[in-house]
């Protein structure tokens, strides 16, 4: 450009110049290849369109003779060269007789139109000038429905709309449509539009996907408006993948893929038949014997194609089980990946560094679960990638979006309300003079609550704590709301081992006072054993009255424990040595509830979905909607001398 601002053919090539600002996002470099006038000009102008100040620009302009003339602010060189240079030439522009006293703003923005841009390319090249030239990407995992706490996705879209940043992305790391009555009472379908309100613009699958079936995920996903990537859940009918396995998204010239990655756990997590045909035959796979391969060559497609960098969405957890990949053994045992935001364990992970099968670091976060944080991971300028956990207290809600979530709680008690089955047997939990029952002795809904939670965790032995059990069901219809007064403290499911002799150790602790009742006394599936009340109970207390030890050498209470085999339908002895997997709830199996009665137990598999959910999908699915005559009264499983 000429030295002559009025030119025609400056402005000409000054609007040239401003729209390839507008049509892409910076950063902006802005140079002059003798002196400094016209890029001081240009900046100056572009300054005041940002809502700078004549103070401010005006001092910005002046920075080059201070670094390079040493002339000081405030001393009569510093003002006449000012005014005689950035301030007579912004007056000309502009058509004002003073600078300070201008709407400068304003004026840029008229001048800008008047070289020729339009009202459209002057917004986006405002747009473009007025964010940072970071790249932020807000992250969530493990919400489970969970909308009742200090954040919820009303936040997150008051975080997407405001962040002051060149490009914003929501993404989530799975498990978001199943954990409460929000995401059972339509299976996932409200949660989804919650998503799609905040804003999500990629999203990985968790296991908890998959709780209402295949067909309904499928459903799900298509509703979606986030792009669903997935690199390792795969039709092995067609061979392909079910979902692209990342999304590449570009910032610029800057590209990120955010590639998706699914616990192969996902497979015995739920029902084996949502994975199978008709006939049984497993029909999908989450690859775990090729799961690394597959994996990086995902990523290395992706570097192909590319990406600048790469995000995994894992749902995988960082804690081990010795069977399934973690994030950890992802990270380390791949290359290619810069930055893995995993999910799964709920473990809340600030940013720890993990260094790749090349000895390169990635960065490893997480947010915990239930809205506990929001994730923000930020891309500077020099590429350099970063963490932090924002808490709910701290961020402000979008109204229209708040208007939405507040509608969906006012409802969701209405929604409680639909049928989810019936009964035709009725199943008490205390009898008339209101003594709780299921505290100290076998109950044909303690059995019911048992089966549900050994037949939809695939365990060898279903448990549930009496205590627990606050409400029956009457005979007739059943709404989701009933099963919430049966299992009112919103548990979560896990499964645990134990060796058969722990095992009965358990059991001699869950009975250690009966027939007085106690809320430890265990409802019983795929197990059978005696209880002798004349003998004295042999079990250890500590000075807490937590369950300490069973002596060796003492008399027992319980006796003859049989244990169902499934290949014979037939009940079997407890082998003291082997080991058993337990099915219940996270109070009383991972988090030491009624005295620690299972004080030994190893946590094989946690969060495996909401009590109630279990109830419901049991009744479902397993049950067809009836529960029939089988309940009507005690098995025997539980027998008393």
């Amino acid at each position: 450009l000429g030295v002559d601002f009025a030119a025609e053919d400056f402005k000409a090539g000054l609007a040239q110049g401003l729209r390839q600002f507008a049509q892409n996002k910076g950063t902006y470099l802005v140079h002059c290849n003798e002196g400094k006038d016209r890029a001081g000009f240009v900046t100056a102008v572009l300054e005041c369109l940002m809502g700078a100040s004549a103070e401010e620009v005006v001092a910005d302009y002046m920075v080059t003779y201070y670094n390079y003339y040493g002339i000081e602010p405030g001393t009569e060189k510093y003002e006449a060269i000012a005014n005689s240079n950035i301030v007579k030439s912004l007056c000309s522009a502009f058509g004002v007789e003073g600078l300070y006293a201008a709407d400068l703003a304003a004026e840029a923005a008229a001048y800008i139109a008047e070289i020729g841009l339009t009202e459209a390319e002057i917004a986006a090249l405002k747009t473009n000038l007025t964010a940072n030239s970071d790249v932020v990407v807000y992250y969530t995992n493990d919400v489970h429905t969970y909308i009742d706490g200090d954040i919820s996705y009303d936040n997150l879209a008051w975080l997407k709309q405001n962040t002051d940043a060149a490009d914003v992305l929501l993404v989530d790391a799975g498990d978001a449509i199943q954990g409460t009555a929000y995401g059972s009472m339509d299976k996932g379908e409200t949660i989804i539009k919650l998503m799609n309100a905040a804003g999500y613009d990629v999203a990985t699958l968790g296991n908890h996907e998959f709780d209402y079936g295949i067909q309904q995920q499928k459903a799900l996903i298509g509703k979606l408006q986030a792009a669903a990537v997935c690199a390792n859940f795969q039709n092995l009918t067609t061979g392909e993948l079910e979902y692209a396995p990342y999304e590449m998204v570009s910032y610029g010239a800057v590209k990120i893929a955010f590639l998706g990655i699914a616990t192969p756990a996902t497979a015995t997590s739920v029902s084996p038949k949502t994975f199978q045909n008709p006939q049984g035959n497993t029909i999908y796979s989450f690859l775990p014997d090729s799961f690394f391969t597959s994996i990086q060559r995902q990523i290395d497609a992706a570097r192909e194609q590319g990406a600048d960098y790469v995000v995994a969405l894992s749902h995988l957890g960082d804690v081990s089980d010795g069977v399934n990949p973690t994030s950890v053994e992802f990270a380390r045992k791949t290359k290619g990946v810069d930055v893995v935001l995993d999910g799964h364990s709920h473990s809340v992970i600030a940013g720890s560094m993990v260094q790749n099968v090349e000895g390169e670091p990635v960065l490893l976060a997480s947010t915990g679960t239930k809205f506990e944080n929001i994730g923000v991971l930020e891309l500077s300028v020099d590429g350099d990638f970063s963490v932090v956990l924002v808490p709910g207290d701290s961020v402000q809600s979008d109204v229209g979006v708040q208007k939405f979530v507040e509608e969906i709680q006012r409802s969701a008690v209405e929604a409680g309300e639909y049928i989810v089955g019936e009964s035709r047997v009725a199943l008490p939990h205390e009898d008339a003079q209101g003594n709780r029952l299921t505290r100290y002795m076998e109950m044909p809904l303690g059995n019911f609550c048992a089966d549900a939670f050994r037949v939809m965790l695939g365990t060898d032995i279903g448990v549930v704590n009496g205590g627990g059990i606050r409400n029956g069901l009457l005979a007739g219809d059943i709404t989701y709301n009933n099963l919430i007064s049966v299992f009112p403290f919103n548990n979560s499911a896990c499964v645990v081992s134990l060796t058969g002799q722990q095992l009965m150790d358990a059991l001699e602790a869950s009975v250690y006072i009966m027939p007085e009742p106690f809320g430890g006394f265990l409802q019983v599936s795929g197990l059978h054993f005696c209880v002798d009340t004349s003998v004295n109970s042999p079990v250890e207390h500590d000075a807490s009255g937590l369950f300490k030890d069973v002596p060796a050498d003492a008399q027992r209470r319980v006796s003859d424990v049989q244990v169902l085999d499934p290949a014979s339908g037939k009940y079997i002895p407890l082998v003291p040595s082997r080991e058993y997997t337990i099915g219940g709830i996270t109070f009383l199996l991972r988090d030491s509830g009624d005295g620690v009665i299972f004080r030994n137990a190893t946590l094989l598999h946690d969060n495996l979905g909401q009590d109630t959910e279990i109830l419901s999908r049991y009744l479902q699915q397993e049950l067809a909607g009836v529960i029939d005559s089988r309940y009507a009264d005690v098995e025997g499983r539980i027998i008393v001398r």
